[in-house]
């Protein structure tokens, strides 16, 4: 059981630090969550930066799919996190809002409606284990080169309602 915790750890260790290394000159990792790195960064007003982001998330999916298949003691181990990892794929979700940063000890934690907006949608009724999912909020600010692969879909986001969402 070791060897199988160590294993899973290590996978998902080595694909987060794929993602984070990506994003991070783009957006400023908040926290993580399990297998799951949490970003922000404030509006620079100049309305280039959803653009900017979106490049960040195409590296980072190229990240993540490389590490992956680089993972080399995977393809020789039996164990079920190796077994599994070849099914792993990326998760993501952007949203433009309101929030505050509050201060607790050395920890900075971001707060407020849209925040929990973005994880409510983690929790999505999408049938797909790998897509990105913006907002309307985000994706107006986003080129419309960009955005001309998305699908428009309506979204009933737990205690936030039926959301009109762009999904990849």
């Amino acid at each position: 059981a070791d060897m199988f915790e160590a294993h899973a750890e290590t996978i998902i260790s080595a694909l987060l630090e794929a993602v984070i290394d990506q994003i991070e000159p783009v957006m400023s990792l908040n926290k993580l969550e399990g297998d799951a790195a949490f970003f922000f960064c404030e509006d620079d007003g100049n309305g280039s930066k959803a653009d900017a982001i979106i490049a960040a998330m195409e590296r980072a999916n190229q990240a993540f799919k490389e590490k992956a298949s680089e993972l080399v003691f995977v393809q020789a181990c039996g164990c079920d996190p190796c077994l599994q990892s070849k099914n792993l794929r990326l998760k993501i979700v952007a949203h433009k809002g309101e929030f505050a940063i509050k201060k607790i000890r050395q920890f900075e934690e971001i707060a407020g409606e849209a925040v929990i907006l973005v994880h409510r949608l983690l929790k999505n009724s999408l049938k797909s284990n790998e897509y990105w999912l913006l907002t309307d909020a985000f994706a107006e600010d986003v080129s419309a080169k960009d955005l001309t692969d998305f699908s428009k879909i309506i979204e009933d986001v737990d205690s936030f309602g039926k959301l009109p969402l762009n999904v990849l």
